[in-house]
C-alpha cells in the first residue's frame, strides 16, 4: 500500500462464484454503467483497483485525482474467486485541503496581529467556512467509501448459475 493512502473501513473479504476474469469484466461493465460517480477499474501487478475519480480520465491512465480507491486482490479458489481488499483515501488531496486551511489560519492570525480589522475578520470568516466544509467533506467521503464497498460487493455477487456468462 502506498504512503498516500489511509484506510477508511475494515477490510473487504468475501467469496464469489465468478471466475477472476468474470470479476474483472463485471467490475469494468459496472463502472461503465455507473452514473452517480466516475469509476475507473484497472489491473496492475495482479492487484485490482477501483477508483472513484474526481474527474473523467479518458485515456485510461491512472489519475492522481482519485478520491477513494478499492485496492484488492482476486484470488481463484475451487468455488470461484476470493475478493480481498480495502477502500483507501487519497491523502494527497486531503493534504491540499490542509494546506489551504493552514494558510487561511495564518492570514487570520496575521490580520488580527497587525490590527487590520478587514483582513482579520475576512480571514476568520474564511477559516470558519473552511472548517465547516472540511467536516462536511469528511462525512461525504465516509459515505462514499461505504457506497464503494457496497458497489464492489453488489457487482461481484450474482445469482447462482450466472457465473461464466457473457456481459
Amino acid at each position: 500500500m502506498e504512503t498516500t493512502e489511509t484506510l477508511t473501513e475494515p477490510r473487504i473479504d468475501f467469496v464469489t462464484v465468478l471466475s477472476v476474469d468474470d470479476c474483472v469484466r463485471s467490475l469494468k461493465h459496472g463502472a461503465a454503467r455507473t452514473v452517480e460517480q466516475w469509476l475507473s477499474v484497472r489491473l496492475k501487478d495482479g492487484r485490482i483497483f477501483v477508483e472513484s475519480l474526481a474527474g473523467r480520465n479518458r485515456r485510461g491512465q491512472p489519475s492522481q485525482l482519485w478520491l477513494l480507491r478499492f485496492e484488492g486482490s482476486l484470488t481463484p479458489i475451487s468455488v470461484g474467486t476470493r475478493v480481498h481488499g480495502v477502500v483507501v483515501r487519497n491523502n494527497r488531496l486531503e493534504g491540499g485541503l490542509a494546506v489551504v486551511g493552514i494558510l487561511t489560519a495564518a492570514l487570520s492570525v496575521l490580520g488580527i496581529a497587525l490590527s487590520v480589522p478587514f483582513i482579520g475578520s475576512l480571514s476568520l470568516i474564511l477559516l470558519i467556512l473552511f472548517a465547516a466544509y472540511y467536516v462536511h467533506y469528511q462525512k461525504l467521503l465516509n459515505q462514499q467509501a461505504h457506497d464503494l464497498r457496497q458497489w464492489v460487493y453488489e457487482w461481484l455477487t450474482v445469482p447462482q448459475g450466472w457465473a461464466s456468462g457473457s456481459l
